[in-house]
């Protein structure tokens, strides 16, 4: 019996870690897929010797803030395209589609939580 409420548990986390997942991939999935193409300032860059950082940049005069990795072809000043969408208040890169790790996040934790239900309840326990 306590092995039942202990893959049951498991089962609960991993469904509830999906509600996460889809709970923080939803509002990406409507900037990339309804946002429009717009022209940002980059104000500032990541460090040189980051490999991750904050690129800053100015959009309709406020300022705005995306997580980056350093890349040596983009200089303070240039102008680069990203998607916005206005309702999210949400910028993401053009080819940056949160549906690549995410689907896998989604089948992986799904997997994880029909193996504990089957694990737990439904394999045959007889000796």
């Amino acid at each position: 019996m306590s092995s039942r409420i202990f893959w049951g548990a498991f089962a609960m986390l991993s469904f509830l870690l999906e509600a996460v997942i889809v709970y923080a991939l939803f509002p990406q999935w409507k900037v990339y897929s309804q946002g429009k193409v717009v022209k940002v300032t980059i104000v500032q860059l990541p460090g040189l010797l980051s490999k991750y950082g904050d690129l800053k940049f100015e959009y309709e005069g406020k300022m705005h803030t995306i997580s980056s990795g350093g890349d040596a072809a983009l200089h303070v000043g240039d102008t680069l395209q990203m998607k916005y969408l206005e309702s999210e208040d949400m910028f993401k890169f053009v080819d940056d589609n949160p549906l690549g790790a995410g689907v896998f996040c989604l089948v992986f934790f799904t997997g994880c939580g029909i193996y504990c239900i089957w694990y737990g309840f439904l394999r045959d326990r007889s000796p």
